[in-house]
């Protein structure tokens, strides 16, 4: 896991509003071999960051680490594979696509640059909650 960093490379320190999980924009941290190896291991693999750096919110027990089933996991390696240009899916209702499809695009905004995502859903209310 990488270490939790509080100031930017100038010593100036990178909370928002006291949130030390919040950066100001445009903050330049220097990253050290450790965090580095572990930015592009996430990068290459998206099982690696989901399990690690990634939080669901189930209704009854909060915040948590998302446990996926073996499918869930083959369904996000052939996502991210970049060889496959188009995928399509047979899967079951209330099988948690939503879910997983959210899950990715996290990992493709954060590990691709100059990328569009969006969510589009049957309501906007439904948009929103994927969203979030």
């Amino acid at each position: 896991m990488i270490k939790d960093v509080t100031h930017d490379i100038h010593g100036k320190k990178l909370s928002f509003r006291s949130d030390t999980k919040l950066r100001f924009g445009g903050s330049r941290i220097a990253y050290d071999p450790e965090m580095l190896s572990e930015y592009k291991r996430c990068s290459q693999d998206i099982l690696h960051f989901i399990e690690n750096y990634c939080y669901i919110m189930d209704a009854d027990k909060g915040l948590e680490i998302p446990s996926l089933f073996v499918w869930q996991k083959e369904f996000l390696k052939l996502l991210s594979d970049r060889s496959k240009r188009k995928l399509v899916a047979k899967i079951a209702r209330q099988s948690g696509k939503s879910t997983l499809i959210a899950l990715y695009i996290v990992w493709y905004t954060c590990f691709h640059n100059d990328k569009t995502s969006g969510i589009v859903a049957n309501k906007e209310s439904t948009a929103k909650e994927i969203y979030k």
